[in-house]
C-alpha cells in the first residue's frame, strides 16, 4: 500500500496530490460553513447589506483563490507552470479588488443619490465614467506589473488632460459640484426646493446641470456650480411649519376689547386640531391700526394643508372678532387743513 502512495506522476507522489487536495477541499468546506454561520442572522440594514455582499462576493472568492494557490504550492510544478499560477493569482486579486471598488462606489453613490427613503432607484449619470476610470487604472496597473512600458502612454494622457482641463474649466467645475451634490445631498430628486426667486420640484440631477419643474409649468435649468454656491431652501426636509400672521384693528377700539383680542385669536387657532397654538400678542402700533401678532405650528410640509388651516383660522377669527364688535383697520389717511 505504501508503494502505491509513493508512486511519482509528473514529479509528485500520489500522497502529495492527496495532501494538496485534502488541504484545498478542507479549507473550502470550512469557509462554506463559516459563511453560513456568519450571515445566518443579521439586521437588514444598509451597513449589514454592504458588509454581507462585500464578504460573500469579493472577500471569500479571494480566499478561495488563495487557498487553491496554496494547495498548488504543496506540489512540485515546472517553472513555467509556477509563473503562470503566480500571474493567475495576481490577475484574480486585481480583478476582485477592482470589482469591490466599483461595488463600493456604486453602493454609496446610489445611497446618496436616491436617498434612504426613496422607493425607486435611479441611474447615476456619473457612475459609468467612474467605472471606466477604475477599470482603466487597473488595466494600466496590470500592464505595468507584466513588464510593459506605460510611461509614454501616461505622458501623452497627461499632456492631453492638461489641454482639456484648460479648455473646459467651467464643465469640470460643474462636474465636481455634481459630485458634491450627490454625496452631500442638499436635495434629492423629487424634493421641492427654492433657489433665489425660483421654486420647483427637482426632476433630474445631471453631470453639468440640474433641472427643476417650476410651479408655473416651465422647466428651470441651473448649473451645478450655481446651486452649490447659492442658498437652497429644501421644503421637502421640513418636519414642521411655523406660521406667523398679524391682524390690525382700528385705533378707536376700546382698551377692554384690545385685551380680549389675544384670547379670541387663541380660540380661533385652537379650534383647529391640526394647528398647535404658540402665542398671540398686541405687538405694535401700525401706520393705520393696532397690530396683533400670532404664531402657530403645523406638522408636515404640505403647503396646501397649511393654506387650508390658515383659511379656516382666518374665517373663524373674522367671525369671533366681528361678534365682539372689533373692527379691522385698513389703509386710511387723515388730512388736516389749517386756515390762515
Amino acid at each position: 500500500m505504501g508503494d502505491f502512495f509513493d508512486k511519482i506522476y509528473w514529479g509528485n507522489s500520489i500522497s502529495s496530490y492527496i495532501f494538496a487536495l485534502v488541504f484545498v477541499l478542507g479549507l473550502f468546506l470550512f469557509l462554506k460553513i463559516s459563511s453560513k454561520i456568519v450571515f445566518r442572522k443579521g439586521k437588514k440594514t444598509e451597513k449589514h447589506l454592504f458588509l454581507t455582499q462585500s464578504v460573500s462576493k469579493y472577500f471569500f472568492p479571494g480566499l478561495y483563490l488563495l487557498i487553491l494557490y496554496g494547495g498548488l504550492k504543496f506540489l512540485y510544478l515546472p517553472q513555467q507552470v509556477s509563473k503562470t499560477a503566480d500571474k493567475v493569482l495576481f490577475l484574480g486579486a486585481v480583478f476582485l479588488t477592482l470589482r469591490f471598488l466599483v461595488f463600493s462606489v456604486s453602493f454609496f453613490l446610489s445611497r446618496n443619490y436616491n436617498g434612504e427613503k426613496k422607493k425607486e432607484s435611479r441611474k447615476i449619470p456619473l457612475l459609468p465614467f467612474i467605472r471606466v476610470v477604475i477599470w482603466s487604472a487597473g488595466f494600466l496597473f496590470v500592464l505595468d506589473n507584466f513588464g510593459f512600458d506605460i510611461n509614454t502612454l501616461l505622458a501623452g494622457l497627461g499632456i492631453g488632460g492638461v489641454a482639456v482641463a484648460l479648455a473646459s474649466q467651467a464643465v469640470l467645475r460643474d462636474l465636481f459640484n455634481y459630485f458634491v451634490i450627490v454625496t452631500d445631498r442638499p436635495f434629492l430628486i423629487g424634493d421641492f426646493i427654492s433657489v433665489g426667486d425660483y421654486s420647483g420640484t427637482v426632476e433630474k440631477i445631471g453631470i453639468k446641470s440640474t433641472r427643476i419643474a417650476s410651479l408655473s409649468g416651465e422647466k428651470l435649468v441651473f448649473s451645478n456650480t450655481y446651486l452649490v454656491e447659492s442658498v437652497v431652501r429644501n421644503f421637502s426636509e421640513m418636519k414642521k411649519r411655523r406660521i406667523v400672521f398679524s391682524v390690525q384693528v382700528k385705533y378707536e377700539t376700546p382698551l377692554e376689547k384690545l385685551r380680549e383680542i389675544p384670547d379670541i385669536i387663541r380660540k380661533a387657532v385652537e379650534e383647529n386640531k391640526r394647528a398647535s397654538f404658540d402665542r398671540s400678542h398686541f405687538s405694535s402700533f401700525g401706520d393705520w391700526g393696532l397690530v396683533f401678532e400670532a404664531v402657530y405650528i403645523v406638522e408636515g410640509n404640505d403647503y396646501s394643508e397649511y393654506m387650508d388651516i390658515q383659511q379656516k383660522i382666518n374665517s373663524r377669527m373674522f367671525e369671533l372678532l366681528s361678534s365682539a364688535g372689533v373692527e379691522f383697520a385698513y389703509p386710511t389717511q387723515t388730512i388736516h387743513l389749517e386756515k390762515k
